[in-house]
């Protein structure tokens, strides 16, 4: 049991995390946290110049913004590029931070006023509300270190609970579809091939590793059921910090799985995964002993200490 408690990461764990190393790091996260959402604010909003918001589709936090036109459409983009700046530039600054959320939630609910709602955006809608309640470290770091820690580890767990949830679901799913006896239930051989034929008819287009898995069933199957274990386990992983790196790879191979099959690009969570989870200021920068630099999975499940 006591070796078992060196493997997890717990808030209280977190109170004994060496900050030297640690909070340097954490700090490091934030500000490419808020570099990647100032490159997708300039993306994505020099990507939607020609959209115009009419006010029976806006929703609600952009309701204001069709009694001012084009000015409106302006200024949600403006706050999104702006605060994004903001809090890149002061990461530190809690009003700068609740700028960039404010942008990121007013931008992103423009851009789903136009009849369809994009999903690919909302774990950065969420994660810039979390990180607005980091502290300030520049008065006292000794002291409010450990909160700063907690609250970026709150963020990943916040994450990963996501993923673990949409394993969740389909797991329930499946069940109810086995239960009332349907004949191509979610975990069936044949049930990828099927759910990405009816996505092909839908859209009317299909892709080449697409038409592969309707074709071969089993070879569907074959990565299907291991990604429903990968989303399963996220959140458990987020208690394991030598598995950060490790899982969130294997969610972004996920997303990309996705795209290469269904043509659905997720890549703003690829890459909030490559920036909160695969950069995880938990997941020790060397696990190596004595000097010697033991195999992949002797790191993996070394003992050194997290903080490290």
């Amino acid at each position: 049991m006591a070796r078992i408690k060196q493997w997890l990461l717990t808030p209280s764990a977190i109170n004994r995390l060496n900050l030297d190393s640690t909070l340097p790091r954490a700090e490091r996260v934030v500000r490419w946290y808020y570099a990647v959402l100032f490159a997708l604010s300039l993306l994505e909003g020099f990507g939607s110049r020609g959209h115009k918001l009419l006010a029976g589709n806006a929703l609600w936090p952009v309701a204001w913004a069709p009694a001012l036109g084009t000015v409106g459409v302006i200024l949600i983009r403006a706050l999104f590029i702006g605060g994004s700046l903001s809090a890149l530039l002061k990461p530190d600054e809690r009003w700068a931070r609740g700028l960039a959320a404010l942008g990121c939630l007013e931008f992103n609910a423009f851009s789903n006023s136009f009849g369809k709602i994009n999903h690919a955006f909302h774990l950065w809608i969420v994660t810039s509300i979390l990180l607005v309640f980091l502290p300030k470290l520049a008065a006292n770091r000794r002291s409010r270190g450990h909160d700063y820690l907690q609250v970026l580890w709150y963020t990943q767990a916040f994450v990963l609970l996501t993923y673990s949830m949409a394993g969740s679901a389909k797991v329930i799913q499946a069940f109810g579809q086995w239960h009332s006896g349907e004949r191509y239930w979610l975990l069936r051989p044949e049930a990828l091939s099927i759910h990405v034929a009816s996505h092909f008819i839908d859209m009317e287009h299909g892709t080449v590793f697409g038409t592969a898995i309707i074709h071969h069933p089993w070879l569907g199957f074959a990565f299907f059921l291991p990604s429903v274990c990968l989303e399963l386990g996220s959140f458990f992983a987020g208690f394991v910090p030598r598995l950060h790196r490790v899982w969130g790879a294997g969610l972004i191979l996920l997303h990309a799985g996705i795209l290469t099959v269904m043509a659905l690009n997720f890549y703003p969570a690829m890459l909030l995964l490559a920036v909160l989870i695969c950069g995880s200021p938990f997941a020790a920068e060397s696990m190596a002993t004595g000097g010697v630099r033991p195999r992949f999975f002797r790191k993996l499940f070394s003992t050194a200490d997290v903080g490290r």
